[in-house]
């Protein structure tokens, strides 16, 4: 098996990738939270290290759509950004449903259920430090015998963390529907966050410590607090060309998903192009998802031919994108 594990990086208009991941959170009961590490110490909210991402920032951003996003006095307007979290959960019909209440009223923005997000960590910034958002697992990754034990030195981990569940406002749940576009929601804003770090600052791992982590959250998966983890996010893929049947982080997701755990994995970043899907999205207990842009016009053809193995199906989940 190739350890090698490729790092799936999200795009601007990645956003609504992760709507698949907290589908299932948003219908859950409530329950109570408490910031917590593995071990009962408090969350990092203090003493961030700073650390270089690895990331120029010319890598950031898309001019074209910067222009379009703007007022007349150059500030920059999330009803009239294409990427902007508010267009994505309009689009998606997030903001829609925070307005639905479940059987006991209350409403369905992700309260009393929690995410796994392993990635490269969780950083305290706004709209993911408030009491109880946040739960810290064992830091996995090789900076975890240091100063940069739970810390985000690559920030793809945060970035997730905030589409997928920050909260950028203090009104109450009733009130996240009518938000203004400017403030800071996640798909789930009231959803739970379970940080396992796995990557460092160039954003990498390995296999092994994916797999790890996997059978950590299947095997925690109720936080200190009560609450249950019920979706695990993973952007990390391999291109390790065996069958799912013989694939060990393959085999590591599924049983998460055996134990009543939703599995959202990335689908890889090349597209329907590359003519395939990276481990462990080949496992068909798995919800692969992969960024979407206008030449996946083709894609019901393209698809539609090809059922003979899960590696050449198509994602179940694909979200719009300008790669």
């Amino acid at each position: 098996m190739d350890l090698k594990l490729v790092f799936s990086r999200t795009t601007r208009w990645g956003a609504a990738a992760t709507a698949a991941v907290t589908a299932a959170a948003m219908c859950a009961p409530a329950a109570s939270a408490q910031a917590v590490t593995s071990d009962g110490a408090s969350a990092p909210h203090a003493g961030v290290v700073s650390t270089t991402s690895g990331f120029s920032s010319k890598k950031w951003g898309d001019p074209a759509t910067d222009s379009i996003s703007k007022d007349t006095y150059g500030k920059h307007q999330a009803a009239k950004d294409p990427g902007s979290l508010y267009t994505v959960e309009k689009a998606i019909g997030a903001r829609d449903l925070w307005a639905d209440t479940d059987q006991s009223g209350r409403q369905l923005t992700g309260q009393g259920v929690s995410v796994a997000v392993l990635d490269s960590g969780v950083s305290p910034v706004a709209g993911l430090d408030s009491a109880g958002k946040v739960t810290y697992g064992p830091d996995l990754s090789i900076e975890s015998n240091g100063v940069l034990t739970q810390q985000d030195t690559f920030g793809h981990g945060t970035f997730m963390a905030g589409i997928i569940a920050g909260r950028g406002a203090t009104n109450p749940s009733s009130d996240l529907s009518k938000a203004p576009a400017n403030v800071q929601l996640g798909v789930a804003p009231d959803a739970g966050l379970l940080a396992m770090k796995l990557a460092t600052t160039d954003g990498s791992t390995d296999v092994s410590q994916v797999i790890a982590a996997l059978d950590w959250v299947t095997q925690h998966p109720v936080l200190p607090d009560g609450t249950r983890v019920r979706v695990i996010n993973l952007s990390y893929g391999t291109d390790s060309a065996q069958a799912y049947l013989a694939d060990p982080l393959a085999a590591a997701a599924e049983n998460a998903w055996k134990h009543g755990i939703v599995v959202v994995t990335s689908a890889g970043n090349g597209g329907p192009d590359s003519g395939r899907l990276t481990g462990p999205a080949i496992d068909p207990y798995l919800a692969p998802r992969w960024p979407r842009s206008p030449r996946w016009a083709r894609l019901s053809v393209t698809w539609t031919l090809s059922h003979l193995a899960r590696r050449w199906c198509p994602p179940e989940r694909l979200a719009p994108s300008s790669t």
